[in-house]
């Protein structure tokens, strides 16, 4: 329990200096939260982008990794109420392949 406490402060603090950082960096931008799904509304509309990508945030909700054609990107937690904010976002996003010593994601839990 005390684990997932200490995971849960970290990332909240890092989604704070991400939003600050998306503050500055997008001046253009909208607000960074909103109802979910107007906010995917307007990345695709102003963007391009689209979703590609979800993962669980635990208890609190999902990450999504939007994505354009163009190569911006944003990434937008959601909370279990729908209130999405952009912790991130820029351009120039590329996939990469994992190296042959990397091939398989490490599970932290030991499996």
């Amino acid at each position: 329990m005390r684990d997932r406490t200490l995971t849960a402060i970290v990332v909240g603090g890092l989604l704070v200096c991400a939003a600050l950082a998306l503050l500055i960096g997008r001046a253009d931008a909208a607000p960074p939260c909103g109802e979910r799904r107007a906010m995917e509304r307007w990345l695709g509309q102003r963007y391009g982008e689209l979703p590609i990508a979800v993962g669980t945030a635990g208890p609190s909700g999902i990450v999504q990794l939007y994505l354009s054609a163009a190569g911006t990107y944003s990434l937008v937690a959601t909370d279990t109420r729908g209130l999405s904010c952009i912790v991130a976002s820029g351009d120039g996003w590329e996939f990469v392949r994992p190296s042959k010593t990397n091939q398989k994601p490490v599970d932290e839990r030991g499996g």
